[in-house]
């Protein structure tokens, strides 16, 4: 899902986690998964985009603005 959801270009596998067809298996399913393009997962991509531009994290809805400063 990683791939699907967030069009992610990179994958981690634990090395004692898994055996090496395992491995292999989750690297297959990575490399043939195609990103869904749908609008939710957009929204996120372009959330994280803005964060690596602006080094700011998004405000995170429901919470109360900080009074802090």
């Amino acid at each position: 899902m990683a791939r699907e959801h967030n069009n992610a270009q990179l994958i981690g596998i634990g090395g004692r986690m898994h055996t090496v067809s395992e491995a292999l298996a989750i690297v297959d399913a990575f490399l043939t998964a195609q990103w869904s393009k749908a609008e939710r997962h957009q929204r996120r991509i372009d959330i994280l985009d803005e964060y690596e531009r602006t080094h700011e994290a998004p405000p995170v809805p429901g919470a109360k603005p900080s009074t802090a400063g």
